[in-house]
C-alpha cells in the first residue's frame, strides 16, 4: 500500500467516517501525516481509534513527541554512519600497519637467513683450510678452486 493511501485511510479512521469535509480533511490528513512521519503505519481500526479517543491536544502532543523522537533517531543514524565511516578508515590504516609489520618481519627473517647462510659458508671455508708450516710460522690456506666449488653450492 502506498504512503498516500495509508495516510488517507488513517485520516478516515481519525475522522470516524469515509466522508471528509474540507476543514476536517486537512485537519485529519495533517494528523495522519504526523502519525505516519513518526514511523507508524496503518494499524487496525480499533488500535488507532483507541489512540484517537484522547483529546485533540493530547493526540497532537503524542504525535509531536514521536515525530521528534523519530527525527532524533534519524539524526542518530546519520551520526552513526559518520562514526562507522571514521572507524572503517581507522581499520584500513590498522590493517595497512599490520601488513607493513608483516613485511618488516619477513625482511627480518630474510636477514636472519642471510646471516645463517654466511655462517654456514664460513664453516665450510674453515673445513677446507689446509695447514702449512713455513719455517717457524704456522698458518692455513685455501685454494681458489676450493672457494669456487663452495660458491657453486650457493648459485641459484
Amino acid at each position: 500500500m502506498t504512503e498516500q493511501k495509508q495516510i488517507e485511510e488513517m485520516a478516515q479512521i481519525i475522522n470516524g467516517s469515509t466522508e471528509l469535509d474540507t476543514v476536517a480533511y486537512y485537519r485529519c490528513m495533517n494528523i495522519a501525516k504526523t502519525i505516519y512521519n513518526a514511523g507508524y503505519r496503518k494499524a487496525s481500526d480499533g488500535a488507532l481509534k483507541l489512540l484517537l479517543e484522547a483529546p485533540y491536544d493530547e493526540l497532537r502532543k503524542f504525535c509531536i513527541k514521536y515525530y521528534n523522537e523519530a527525527k532524533d533517531l534519524r539524526q542518530e543514524v546519520v551520526e552513526l554512519k559518520v562514526d562507522n565511516e571514521h572507524l572503517t578508515n581507522k581499520l584500513r590504516y590498522i590493517l595497512l600497519s599490520i601488513d607493513t609489520v608483516k613485511e618488516m618481519n619477513a625482511m627480518c627473517n630474510i636477514d636472519e637467513h642471510r646471516k645463517q647462510a654466511i655462517k654456514e659458508f664460513a664453516e665450510k671455508v674453515k673445513s677446507k683450510l689446509q695447514d702449512f708450516s713455513d719455517g717457524g710460522e704456522k698458518g692455513a690456506y685455501i685454494t681458489e678452486k676450493d672457494i669456487d666449488e663452495l660458491l657453486k653450492e650457493y648459485e641459484i
